[in-house]
């Protein structure tokens, strides 16, 4: 169907609704547990919800299970000191190839120390600032194309929460052009100096009106 840009909705994508395996993990199952048991693989998503007693970090290391070495993309509000620890052990071992970070622009000024950290870990050319809230991560390899999304930040809380874990390479297209549109407009460590640049990264991507991503046609499963 055509859509005139001025008078487009926000970027989103529409399929059927095809009956699903929805898996509650309140018996202290593990990460990969919650995928083996829905039997993710490709072409498979699994939605779930937990009690807390695994974060995105292991749903990021249970995935790389199944897709051996892969690129990612994190995007997340917050972040602690021992996922951050994680991911860096997973990048140093191979078992991440590459990394690339989406953070909220208060994460500065609400946990500075943390902030520096994930700075001096992963360099200031693999983060950029937004004003986000958006909580997923994308899993890279040739084979597999897999994005994670959570209501976890990259931290864990021991309360409920929900997970959706899909590989679907058109899916995983959009998430992995958000982040590169977002690095190819601002400079490393710009966001954190210059909050004005947050402002006119986010007008670049169409949040002021100037251009935006539209899918066309229904994304059919």
């Amino acid at each position: 169907m055509d859509m005139e840009v001025n008078k487009a909705p926000p970027f989103a994508i529409g399929r059927k609704c095809d009956k699903r395996v929805i898996k509650r993990s309140f018996a202290g199952e593990t990460a990969l547990d919650a995928l083996k048991s829905a039997d993710f693989g490709r072409g498979r998503e699994v939605f779930g919800f937990n009690r807390g007693q695994f974060s995105s970090i292991d749903l990021l290391d249970a995935v790389l299970t199944y897709t051996g070495p892969a690129r990612c993309m994190v995007a997340t509000w917050t972040a602690a000191k021992a996922d951050m620890g994680r991911a860096k052990e997973f990048l140093e071992s191979g078992r991440i190839t590459d990394v690339r970070w989406l953070v909220d622009i208060s994460f500065q000024n609400r946990q500075p120390e943390l902030c520096d950290l994930l700075r001096q870990k992963f360099g200031d050319e693999a983060i950029r600032a937004l004003r986000s809230h958006a909580k997923f991560m994308t899993v890279t390899s040739e084979d597999w194309k897999v994005v994670i999304q959570t209501s976890m930040n990259l931290n864990q809380n021991k309360r409920l929460e929900s997970f959706w874990v899909c590989e679907c390479p058109d899916l995983h297209a959009e998430f992995v052009a958000l982040v590169e549109d977002v690095f190819d407009v601002q400079r490393p460590s710009e966001g954190f100096a210059d909050h004005s640049v947050i402002t006119a990264t986010q007008k670049s991507l169409g949040w002021g009106g100037r251009k935006r991503r539209l899918v066309q046609t229904p994304w059919e499963s």
